[in-house]
C-alpha cells in the first residue's frame, strides 16, 4: 500500500540456490529447476519514484515423478508352457534426470500373481489356456513412481502332442486281427482330455476300419498286405502332429 495513494508497478527477480538467475517476471521457467534446488521471489514494489522494501518468498525443489512409458507383451498370444515378457518399447523421461527402475504387476483373470515387483517375466505355468493376463508397469525414480501403463494378452491352447503307437502282431500272418496300441499317450501342456482319430492305409489304399477304427479284422489280412496306420489326438480345438506305424 502506497501512503500516497499513488498506483504502484512491481518488479519480481528470481534466484536459484542464492544466485541471481537472470529471470525477470511473474513466472520462472520449469526447465530451470532441479530436484533439491532452492528457489526465492523476489519483489519490490515502485511508485514511479522511489521504491519499496524487498519481499522475499522461498520453496525448495520436490521430486518430479516419471513420465509415461510404452510396453508390449511377448509373445503376444502366449501358451501355458512360455513364459511371458514386458518389453520396455519406449521407456520413461524423468524431468529431474533420475536413474530410472520399472516396477512390474501381473494379473490372471483379475486376479495378482505373487512375482517379485522388479522382474519383467511371468513364469510358464502361472496361468492356463483362454485366461487373460495383465501387466501393469511403472517407473520408479527412487522417491515417487510414475504413471501406470498395461498391457494385456490371452493364453492360447496348446495343440497336443504325437502319441506313441504300434501295430500288434509286430509280424501278422493271414487272418490275424490288426490292433492299433498306444505305448505311450499324447502329452497336452494344457492338461486337456484327449481323442484320437485312426486312419489305415492297406496296400497303399485308404481302408475305413470298422468301429471306432482301432482294429482291421483278420478277414481282411492276407499274407502279402501291407497296412499303414496314422494316429493323430486332439484336444477339441486343435490335432497334434501325426504318429505312423506299419507292418508288412
Amino acid at each position: 500500500v502506497d501512503p500516497d495513494g499513488d498506483p504502484l508497478t512491481y518488479e519480481i527477480t528470481w534466484l536459484l540456490d542464492g544466485l541471481e538467475s537472470g529471470v525477470k517476471g511473474e513466472v520462472f521457467p520449469a526447465e530451470r529447476l532441479k530436484r533439491g534446488a532452492v528457489l526465492q521471489g523476489r519483489i519490490v514494489a515502485s511508485d514511479g519514484e522511489l521504491t519499496g522494501p524487498a519481499g522475499t518468498a522461498q520453496a525448495r525443489v520436490g521430486d518430479t515423478p516419471p513420465g509415461p512409458l510404452q510396453i508390449a507383451l511377448e509373445p503376444a498370444a502366449p501358451a501355458r508352457t512360455d513364459a511371458l515378457r514386458a518389453r520396455i518399447e519406449v521407456p520413461a523421461v524423468d524431468p529431474d534426470g533420475d536413474a530410472l527402475v520399472y516396477r512390474y504387476a501381473w494379473k490372471v483373470d483379475g486376479q495378482p500373481r505373487n512375482v517379485p515387483e522388479a522382474t519383467s517375466i511371468l513364469p510358464q505355468g502361472l496361468f492356463a489356456k483362454h485366461q487373460k493376463i495383465e501387466a501393469e508397469v511403472r517407473a520408479f525414480d527412487g522417491e515417487l513412481a510414475g504413471p501406470p501403463v498395461r498391457a494385456t494378452a490371452t493364453a492360447r491352447n496348446t495343440p497336443p502332442g504325437a502319441p506313441r503307437l504300434e501295430i500288434a502282431p509286430a509280424r501278422p500272418r493271414r487272418g490275424d486281427t490288426l490292433r492299433a496300441v498306444i505305448s505311450a499317450p499324447a502329452e497336452d501342456a494344457d492338461g486337456d482330455a484327449l481323442t484320437y482319430r485312426f486312419a489305415w492305409r492297406k496296400n497303399g489304399a485308404p481302408f475305413a476300419a470298422p468301429g471306432d477304427g482301432r482294429e482291421v479284422p483278420g478277414a481282411e489280412v492276407a499274407r502279402t498286405d501291407r497296412f499303414e496306420l496314422t494316429v493323430t489326438a486332439s484336444d477339441g480345438e486343435a490335432t497334434g502332429p501325426k504318429a505312423t506305424a506299419t507292418v508288412a
